[in-house]
């Protein structure tokens, strides 16, 4: 479950007995990243570590390396969050946030939000917590991924309703900075508690993220189903591809909720891509009710957001059949965006991203890993922030 990078030698996932938004472009060669390295300021033991060692002799004080390894908690100055709409972070935890609550706890999740730092420590310890607070066991997936300087390094996960700790263990060869991040599942609720570093490592701020943030809208399969893994996503691989943040506003099981639109605009990005319809088809949405509710909800996120691009993709393949055709939700969508009349809505057919056929689409709704290989490549020749 993991791809390591040629100075590493061993990750370990095991369970313990025990805002805020800023990436290392995945092109950034390892001579780069190191020179990037070198500029940037240590930050030692004091803050919110949890040890740190003085002596004192006559006429003076030195430092002295600990012995121990080091915790230091969430809210450290030096562990930075991004990819999120909002982070809770206190000396105890940071939990991530979206903007729509509901009944499910799915406010909690927060597919691929990063928690990120850099060290020369030769053996990490990030401790996670695993909250019980998503209530659809028929949604879960618990894979979370860590990322060493901008590679896929090892996966963590637990299975749905545990309710504790995990501490993922990362083992090096040598004391050289690597940049360190932590995405959180894309259907599971996971907090960062601390991170601790072996005896005399530094722990340093991570470069920035890409400046550009896209929201992401819409039902499962904007918010990843059924990928393996929160990185196969085509939302993740998409912003990867294109060297944005990724905030994933996808509710899995959603129709279009009508004043969601102004809820998702009040957290400012550089342009949006909404795609729904697949819900309102499969409940059998009256067409009416859902040219309303889409109507208002492009609406509702013009109003705080009048400016940007916003990509309103139709639903995708679907081998599902109702009496009301899928066909019939894409025209409604198609025909809302000619009469908003808005050059920056741009209208995507779904369809045409992908392979339409079962293999693709295996459960019949949701794409594949490959299939949502396709549709980021897709969309990446297409999108521009």
């Amino acid at each position: 479950m993991s791809n390591k990078s040629r100075d590493i030698t061993q990750a370990s996932a095991r369970p313990s007995s025990a805002g805020l938004v800023q990436a290392l472009p995945l092109s950034f060669s390892r001579r780069q990243f190191l020179a990037a390295m070198s500029g940037l300021a240590l930050v030692g033991c004091g803050g919110a570590a949890t040890r740190s060692t003085i002596s004192s002799t006559p006429g003076s004080q030195k430092a002295v390396e600990p012995s121990e390894p080091v915790g230091y908690a969430a809210n450290h100055p030096a562990i930075s969050y991004s990819d999120a709409f909002a982070v809770e972070l206190s000396s105890d935890s940071a939990r991530f946030h979206r903007p729509v609550s509901d009944i499910w706890g799915m406010e909690y999740v927060s597919p691929g939000s990063r928690a990120r730092f850099v060290s020369n420590a030769e053996s990490v310890v990030i401790q996670l917590h695993y909250s019980a607070l998503l209530a659809m066991p028929s949604i879960y997936n618990g894979v979370g991924c860590v990322l060493v300087d901008g590679v896929l390094y090892t996966t963590f996960e637990q299975a749905y309703g545990y309710n504790g700790a995990l501490d993922v263990r990362l083992d090096f060869i040598g004391m050289a900075p690597r940049l360190i991040e932590v995405l959180m599942p894309y259907a599971a609720c996971v907090e960062l508690k601390r991170v601790t570093l072996d005896a005399g490592a530094s722990l340093l701020s991570a470069p920035a993220r890409p400046a550009i943030r896209c929201g992401f809208y819409g039902d499962s399969i904007t918010q990843g189903f059924n990928a393996a893994q929160v990185d196969q996503t085509w939302a993740y691989r998409l912003s990867a591809a294109n060297n944005w943040q990724m905030l994933n506003g996808g509710y899995a099981g959603y129709p279009c909720m009508p004043e969601e639109g102004a809820i998702f605009a009040q957290t400012p990005v550089d342009l949006g891509i909404y795609t729904i319809g697949f819900n309102d088809f499969f409940t059998q949405t009256p067409l009416a009710s859902f040219q309303a509710n889409f109507s208002e909800w492009i609406r509702g996120y013009r109003s705080l957001l009048p400016d940007l691009k916003l990509y309103c993709i139709t639903p995708t393949y679907s081998s599902v059949s109702r009496p009301i055709a899928l066909e019939a939700y894409r025209q409604v969508m198609r025909d809302v965006l000619i009469a908003l009349d808005d050059p920056m809505n741009v209208l995507i057919e779904g369809e045409s991203l992908s392979d339409r056929d079962e293999a693709a689409f295996p459960d019949g709704i949701h794409p594949s890993d490959a299939t949502a290989l396709q549709i980021a490549e897709a969309l990446a020749a297409r999108i521009s922030a």
